[in-house]
């Protein structure tokens, strides 16, 4: 009788072993994988933590460069600008005894680069105003081209030059 209930107990504590080291293997691969989890949503956590680290030091920066990016609106031109510009230049002819023309004008829009204004003005004058008027419009504060330049001059007439510019126009919001 005491192998029987010997053969039972052993019986019964080998299936509660089994049982346990189920249980066990079950809460150590549940753990895992809710370690693996919790890997994931750190990263992420970090990972935004990161970002708006970057959008607060670039909100910061974006505040204090607000007047150096005024300063340098004034150097570039926009296509709104153009009108204003076309007057300028003309207005800088006429102060240096220059009769000055647009003879074409046109805006190349390019989509994966900035915009580039073309414009070719006419000049005629004496010669030292019309060299003098090329000197002003080669140093534009835009960024800028001399794409053609035609220069004559006679004795006895006028000297008279075309110039083909090309401006880089800048987009703004």
């Amino acid at each position: 009788m005491s192998t029987s209930k010997t053969t039972n107990v052993l019986i019964f504590s080998i299936l509660f072993m089994l049982l346990a080291s189920g249980v066990c293997a079950s809460v150590i691969y549940t753990v895992g994988k809710m370690g693996g989890e919790l890997k994931l949503r750190a990263q992420a956590i970090a990972d935004n933590s990161a970002k708006i680290r970057t959008y607060k030091e670039l909100l910061t920066q974006y505040k204090e460069t607000a007047d150096k990016r005024s300063q340098l609106d004034a150097f570039v031109l926009t296509e709104n600008e153009v009108g204003g510009f076309l007057t300028e230049i003309e207005r800088i002819g006429t102060a240096q005894n220059i009769h000055i023309t647009t003879n074409s004008l046109k805006i190349d829009k390019k989509p994966d680069t900035s915009d580039k204004l073309l414009v070719q003005f006419g000049l005629i004058g004496n010669e030292e105003n019309v060299r003098r008027m090329l000197t002003l419009l080669e140093s534009l504060p835009y960024p800028s081209t001399l794409t053609a330049l035609t220069l004559s001059h006679g004795k006895d007439t006028p000297t008279e030059s075309t110039v083909d510019i090309s401006v880089t126009l800048v987009k703004h919001d």
